[in-house]
C-alpha cells in the first residue's frame, strides 16, 4: 500500500510541472518551424485570430501559431511538430473547435471557443461537461479497495473540466498595418 501511495504521489507531482524548460536546440527547431510558417501561410492580409500567439495557460506559457487552411484554422504549438486542433469561424470575433486538457492520465477532449478580444488578444476556453475522467475512475477504485469490508462501494463521479487561456499577438506586431500592405 505505501509503495502504491508513493507512486501516485510521484505521478501526480510530475503531472503538475508548469514550467517547460526547452533546450538550445528546441529553442532553435522552434524558430524554424515559425519562420516556416510565417513564410508558407501567413504572407497575406490575415484574419485576426491568425499571427504568431504567446500561449498563457495559466502559470504556463508556450508560443503558438494560428493560420487558415482550407476553411479551418490551425493551432499549431511551435515547440512541437503536431497541430492541436482546428478552428472554425462562427461568428465575427467568434471561433470554435476541439481541445484537449491535461490531466493527470489522459487528455481530455473538449469544446473550445476562441474569442478575439481585440487584434492583439485572444481568450480561449476549453470546456468538457459531465465526465468521468481515468484519474477518478483510479481514484475511487483506490478508494474502493481500501475501504472496509462491508462498506458501500463508491462509484466515480462525474466532473466538468475547463480551461482557459489567453493569447497575447507575438507577430505581425500591428496587424492593421501588417494587413494594409495587401
Amino acid at each position: 500500500m505505501r509503495n502504491l501511495f508513493i507512486l501516485f504521489a510521484f505521478i501526480f507531482l510530475s503531472g503538475c510541472s508548469t514550467t517547460q524548460v526547452l533546450t538550445p536546440q528546441q529553442i532553435l527547431e522552434a524558430q524554424e518551424r515559425e519562420e516556416k510558417i510565417i513564410n508558407d501561410h501567413l504572407t497575406r492580409k490575415l484574419d485576426p485570430i491568425e499571427g504568431i500567439w504567446e500561449a498563457k495557460y495559466g502559470v504556463f506559457k508556450r508560443n503558438e501559431a494560428i493560420y487558415k487552411r482550407g476553411e479551418a484554422y490551425l493551432r499549431v504549438p511551435l515547440s512541437k511538430v503536431q497541430d492541436t486542433g482546428k478552428i472554425f469561424k462562427k461568428g465575427e470575433n467568434v471561433y470554435t473547435g476541439t481541445c484537449g486538457m491535461k490531466d493527470l492520465f489522459e487528455i481530455i477532449k473538449g469544446d473550445l471557443e476562441v474569442t478575439s478580444i481585440d487584434d492583439d488578444t485572444l481568450s480561449l476556453v476549453c470546456t468538457r461537461d459531465n465526465y468521468i475522467s481515468t484519474s477518478e475512475k483510479v481514484s475511487t477504485n483506490i478508494g474502493n479497495a481500501t475501504r472496509c469490508l462491508f462498506c458501500r462501494a463508491k462509484k466515480p463521479i462525474a466532473k466538468n473540466f475547463n480551461q482557459k487561456a489567453v493569447f497575447k499577438r507575438l507577430w505581425p506586431e500591428n496587424l492593421k498595418e501588417y494587413n494594409s500592405k495587401f
